[in-house]
């Protein structure tokens, strides 16, 4: 290795002698959630909190567990796009993709099938964890 290199990285070396170890070893650390496994749960449509069924950050959450009880406004974001019927041409494309949009309100797909029975989502609408864990934080939305 070019000895300036080795100057650079601060390189030192030392003779191998057999010895004991310290048994007691302190560090200091951080712990941290990985990044990379974090879920965000959230409603994409205005409304408010009913009932919140986590207590505090840190609470464990089970897979299809209730986050959070909320009403929603479903018709604020432009109105509800209603899955129509119709047998004329493009109808099909027009239903498709107003399915798709309620779905990316965030509404199940129970609830995207009783837009299309009924015509009218239900206004009360339970958030639910997709994955076992634990709640990090919660955040309420500024308007």
């Amino acid at each position: 290795m070019n000895p300036r290199v080795v100057q650079n990285l601060g390189v030192r070396t030392a003779v191998a002698e057999k010895g004991r170890l310290r048994r007691h070893v302190e560090a200091v650390g951080t712990v941290a959630f990985d990044e990379r496994a974090v879920t965000l749960v959230q409603s994409r449509t205005p409304g408010y909190v009913e009932k919140l069924h986590v207590r505090a950050p840190l609470d464990r959450c089970a897979r299809a567990s209730p986050g959070a009880a909320l009403r929603a406004d479903w018709a604020a974001p432009g109105g509800i796009p209603r899955p129509s019927r119709s047998t004329a041409p493009g109808a099909q494309d027009l239903a498709r993709a107003a399915r798709n949009r309620l779905l990316l309100l965030n509404m199940s797909e129970e609830q995207v099938a009783d837009v299309e029975r009924d015509g009218k989502p239900r206004a009360h609408v339970t958030l639910a964890s997709p994955v076992d864990g634990v709640v990090a934080s919660w955040a309420r939305a500024r308007a």
